[in-house]
């Protein structure tokens, strides 16, 4: 379903001409194609009219046995429907639609068709259901090379991830949608994506990105004349402003201003331009939502004229609206009366038509009648004769009755002993059948009870296997843990026992401080790294619910300075200017935060003037919290246990990659990373 985009003089000429069309054309094709167009003309600014000339081209089409006329012609008394919410009566015409595509197999009219039943399914929250259509209408694009098919899919799909609130796939669905359109100079799909994109943005309550677009559609939007989607954009606008206003959000975007009366006065300016484009093109309806929105924009500026005015502006419309609807009833009514009269008046012309034949045919049976009478008078001499041997073939018939009447007897008798037997053999069949269909019954719910048994002992094994390899899967990831991150501390410190016991005079005092210094941090590491592994393995178990509460960043950058603060050979800072508060599981955070300061002290080891930076920061109502260090960086592949469940061994440093990936999962934190040479920043998103 698409906008009409022609300016408001070329749409009069257009439709001029075509009226002038269905006026002079005699019946055919053509006249069903041209009332189709009227129709699909009307579609935003007369309805009624929409619906009248679709309604004329079904006629025609059924008349002329013209199934692609019948087809569009269903397709567009569907999307009238459609956009009356009425999606009960949008689908059965749309399938009546599809199924006549289908038939005189017109691919492109069935890709179409298909949207639009997709984009039903969609404003009935059947995701499934438009999915599969849309996606059906993508494959056709895609066959047929139609870019402006495949552009228009994208845009439906995004629709329905809008629908359930994925608003991030929803716009990479919506930037695909765009470029398509914008590379092959599709204007009036490229003024729609701006406006869904600028939509998808203000639902995620990003109003800067959200007015940027709506703006890019306002100037496309004038220049295509597109006076609908200019009523919608405005509206949204407005809308925008209002919740800047509401909310207060503070920016820097030279299009917002700082104050909120100046915001909810932008509000109400957009608003009153959408009014202004609804009356200009007719469509009266969306208005009663302008009004109360005036209302109460106005009430904010403590401006009770503004109020009185719009809410006056509300009551007469409404009222408008009413007498409008009865109107419109009372003269279907006059034209439904008026089409009675004259199908009375008909039947009447009939009638008086049909007594004037009959005294006609009255006429020519008298004449007849007296033909014969003449006719009786010459045949009177013979019917003597003829009585005569009436009576002998009376006296022949009586015989011939009573033979017949003997033989009768005798057929009926061997009749009536045929019935018994055939009575008999009934009967006999009856038992039969009745003996065979409880046979059959009682094989089938046999087969039935073991086909239920053998699933239901699928079902279990399938359970049981499922646990056992989860088990397996834990335990596998718990030993390569040990493996890991607890065997290099223990080796390191036997070694250092062995050294002192077999050799102590290859130990001077000052190497003797340092190696128990060393080894006494080694076990402090073990024993932190002990405890995290701890937390994980409790995390893998069954019922393991983090413990949510407000836990202030400042604290846990408090812990890690304590932790991380006497390394020499590294400066360590920490940045929480907005001093942050996150709702999480504090030990679980507090795990994922030790382990990614580890990873970056020791992949700075070997470098000069090494650097960690800890950032929180917040944006859009989430939460951030950032490490970056200046290490030498490492390659995708190194870093695929954050995203892959089925890796075990991290990048050698802490507890392993998988454990942050564990952790951060089990409190809804998401983790991206960027690498390079010089630069590696990991980013946490905590809702």
């Amino acid at each position: 379903m698409t906008l009409n985009a022609y300016g408001q003089q070329n749409v009069h000429v257009a439709i001029d001409s075509m009226l002038l069309v269905v006026k002079t054309q005699k019946s055919d094709t053509i006249k069903v194609k041209t009332l189709n167009q009227l129709a699909k003309f009307y579609r935003t600014s007369d309805p009624s009219k929409e619906l009248f000339y679709a309604n004329e081209a079904l006629k025609l089409s059924s008349i002329l046995k013209w199934e692609e006329g019948l087809s569009r012609a269903s397709d567009e008394i569907g999307i009238y429907y459609f956009y009356r919410a009425k999606y009960t009566e949008a689908l059965d015409y749309f399938f009546k639609a599809l199924a006549l595509a289908e038939k005189v197999n017109n691919k492109l009219l069935i890709a179409s068709i298909s949207g639009d039943i997709g984009q039903v399914y969609n404003k009935q929250l059947n995701l499934v259901k438009a999915r599969e259509y849309i996606g059906k209408m993508l494959k056709m694009g895609e066959r047929l090379k139609n870019n402006r098919l495949i552009q228009r899919s994208y845009s439906n799909i995004a629709d329905t991830y809008n629908a359930e609130r994925n608003y991030i796939t929803a716009l990479d669905y919506d930037f695909k949608a765009l470029s398509i359109s914008e590379a092959n100079n599709f204007k009036i799909e490229t003024c729609v994506n701006y406006s869904t994109i600028g939509a998808t943005y203000a639902n995620m309550k990003d109003y800067e990105e959200a007015l940027f677009y709506q703006f890019k559609c306002i100037k496309l939007a004038k220049e295509l004349g597109m006076k609908d989607l200019l009523a919608v954009t405005f509206l949204n606008i407005g809308a925008s402003y209002n919740e800047l206003a509401e909310n207060e959000v503070s920016t820097n975007n030279t299009i917002i201003p700082p104050s909120k009366q100046e915001r909810i006065k932008l509000s109400l300016e957009y608003i009153q331009k959408a009014e202004n484009q609804l009356l200009a093109i007719g469509f009266r309806q969306p208005l009663l939502k302008i009004y109360t929105n005036k209302v109460f924009l106005n009430a904010m500026l403590n401006n009770p004229k503004g109020v009185k005015q719009a809410f006056g502006d509300f009551e007469d419309l409404k009222d408008s609206i009413y007498k409008a609807t009865n109107k419109e009833t009372i003269k279907n009514l006059e034209d439904k009366r008026t089409i009675d009269v004259k199908t009375k008046e008909n039947e009447i012309n009939d009638l008086r038509l049909r007594a004037s034949e009959n005294v006609i045919n009255q006429q020519s049976l008298i004449a007849e009648l007296n033909k014969s009478k003449l006719d009786e008078s010459i045949k009177e001499g013979d019917l003597g004769k003829i009585k005569l041997s009436r009576s002998q073939a009376l006296l022949k018939n009586e015989q011939l009755e009573k033979i017949a009447k003997d033989k009768q007897l005798i057929i009926s008798g061997k009749e009536t002993q045929l019935d018994k037997l055939m009575l008999a053999s009934a009967e006999k069949q009856k038992w039969y059948y009745i003996l065979g269909l409880a046979s059959l019954l009682i094989i089938g719910g046999l087969l039935f009870w073991q086909s239920r048994t053998r699933k239901r002992l699928n079902t279990q094994l399938l359970i049981f296997n499922d646990e056992l390899d989860q088990s397996n899967k834990v335990k596998t990831r718990f030993f390569s843990i040990l493996n890991h991150d607890l065997r290099s501390p223990v080796t390191n410190l036997v070694h250092f026992l062995h050294l002192q016991k077999e050799s102590p005079e290859l130990i001077n005092a000052e190497n003797k401080i340092r190696l128990e210094n060393k080894t006494t941090s080694a076990i402090e590491n073990l024993l932190q790294s002990m405890e995290d592994l701890l937390l994980w393995s409790k995390s893998q178990m069954e019922n393991f619910k983090p413990q949510f509460k407000n836990v202030r960043v400042e604290e846990l950058f408090d812990e890690l300075q304590k932790q991380f603060g006497g390394l020499d050979h590294i400066s360590l800072n920490f940045k929480n200017s907005e001093n942050i508060t996150i709702n999480t599981d504090q030990d679980c955070l507090k795990t994922v935060l030790r382990n990614l300061t580890s990873n970056a002290v020791k992949a700075l080891q070997n470098t000069s003037n090494a650097k960690v930076e800890w950032r929180a920061y917040s944006k859009n109502n989430i939460n951030y919290l950032s490490i970056t260090d200046n290490g030498p960086g490492a390659t995708e592949t190194e870093f695929k246990a954050l995203y892959d469940e089925n890796e075990v061994v991290g990048i050698k440093t802490g507890l392993g990659l998988h454990l942050i990936r564990d952790f951060a999962k089990a409190i809804n934190c998401q983790i991206s990373v960027q690498t390079k040479p010089g630069n590696t920043t990991f980013l946490l998103m905590v809702s």
